[in-house]
C-alpha cells in the first residue's frame, strides 16, 4: 500500500510543471484570460486554478464551474488537498514560484521564491509583487 501511494504522489508531481504555472501567471495576472470565465472582484480562486491548469494539474473529481476551473477558496483547498498537495503554515523545503499560497478567503501563487522570501501573484486586486504580510497568516501548498 505504502508503495502505491508513493508512486501516485510521485506522478502527480512529475505530471505538474510550476513553471507553467508561473507563465500562465505572467501573462494573465493584469487580465482575463477570455477561455475563461470571470469572477471579477473575487476571482482569486479561478485564477489560481487556471495557473494549476496551466502547469499541468488534474483538477477533475473538485468541485469546478463550468470551464473545469475551482471557484472559492474552500473549494480550491479541498481540490488541492484530494490531488496529494501537502500544507504547511511554514515555507517548505523545496517549495517554489508557481505553488499555492492561501490564506483565510484569499487564494494566491507563489511568483517568486528565494528561500523564505515569497512573491505572490493573483488577480483579485491584480498584481504579481504581493507580500505575505498583506495578507496575513497563509497556507502553503506543495507536492
Amino acid at each position: 500500500m505504502k508503495a502505491i501511494i508513493i508512486s501516485v504522489l510521485l506522478s502527480l508531481s512529475l505530471a505538474y510543471n510550476a513553471g507553467d504555472a508561473v507563465n500562465y501567471a505572467t501573462n494573465w495576472w493584469n487580465g482575463f484570460n477570455p477561455q475563461y470565465n470571470n469572477y471579477d472582484p473575487n476571482d482569486c480562486a479561478n485564477f489560481v486554478s487556471q495557473c494549476l491548469k496551466a502547469g499541468g494539474q488534474d483538477l477533475s473529481g473538485c468541485v469546478t464551474d463550468n470551464k473545469g476551473c475551482v471557484t472559492g477558496v474552500s473549494n480550491l483547498q479541498n481540490c488541492l488537498v484530494s490531488k496529494g498537495w501537502k500544507t504547511s503554515s511554514n515555507v517548505p523545503p523545496g517549495f517554489k514560484a508557481g505553488y499555492p499560497v492561501i490564506f483565510p478567503g484569499h487564494a494566491t501563487l507563489a511568483y517568486i521564491v528565494n528561500g523564505n522570501d515569497v512573491t505572490l501573484a493573483c488577480h483579485s486586486k491584480p498584481h504579481n509583487d504581493g507580500k505575505i504580510s498583506w495578507y496575513g497568516t497563509p497556507t502553503y501548498y506543495y507536492l
